[in-house]
Formats: structure tokens, C-alpha cells, sequence
């Protein structure tokens, strides 16, 4: 019994210990490049993000980075994860793509968009 008891004592101080310093009810801290002194934590605003159902035009490289779709590093840094046709675009590709933001995705990371054009970047 005293183990037991022990064991949910360390559970609560683990628990107490790794929290966020910071409410963040929506998970909406991410990680962002920090140039050359590596990454840094930047907490994500509602002005971040482009409203649901808004018409978004990004230019940026596809990268291995999603976990559940593809993403798309875009040229000022933001992370967006792709849903629908990419053609034959590929990791490593640089593209420009227009889409709607979704109300909902699986894709878990970054802004998601619906993509309703893709095409090689200009040069």
C-alpha cells in the first residue's frame, strides 16, 4: 500500500514539474527556426493564423516534416501541412499553392490548407 501510495505521490510531482509554464489550452506553442543559434519557442496568436474558410495563397519548399499530411515550410518560416491532389509535387519541391483553410484537420501541425492549386514556384 505505501508503494502505491508513493508511486501516485511522484506521478502528481511529475505531472507539477513538466507542465508549461504558460496556459496553453489549445497546444498553441510551436517551435520555430531560431537561425543560427538553433530552435526557439514562439507562442502562436489568433493574428498567426488565417481564419477558417479564408483563401490562402503560400510560396515555400514541401518538406518531410508532417506527421499525418505534407507540409509546406514556407519562405517566411511558417509551417503549413497540404490536404488534396498534389500532383506529382514531391518533398524538395518548391511550390506555390492556393487553398481554403479547413475548419477541421487530421493533419495536427502547422495551418492547414485545402489545396485547390498547386504549381511549380516562379523563379
Amino acid at each position: 500500500m505505501t508503494i502505491v501510495k508513493l508511486s501516485c505521490f511522484l506521478a502528481l510531482v511529475l505531472v507539477a514539474v513538466t507542465r508549461p509554464a504558460f496556459s496553453d489550452p489549445l497546444g498553441a506553442a510551436s517551435i520555430t527556426s531560431g537561425g543560427a543559434h538553433g530552435q526557439s519557442l514562439r507562442r502562436s496568436t489568433a493574428q498567426d493564423a488565417p481564419a477558417f474558410g479564408a483563401t490562402v495563397c503560400v510560396e515555400g519548399k514541401l518538406t518531410g516534416e508532417g506527421v499525418e499530411c505534407q507540409a509546406l515550410r514556407a519562405d517566411d518560416g511558417k509551417l503549413y501541412t497540404l490536404v488534396g491532389d498534389l500532383g506529382e509535387f514531391r518533398p524538395g519541391d518548391e511550390v506555390s499553392v492556393c487553398g481554403a483553410i479547413p475548419a477541421f484537420s487530421v493533419c495536427m501541425q502547422g495551418t492547414t490548407i485545402a489545396v485547390k492549386r498547386i504549381k511549380a514556384a516562379p523563379e
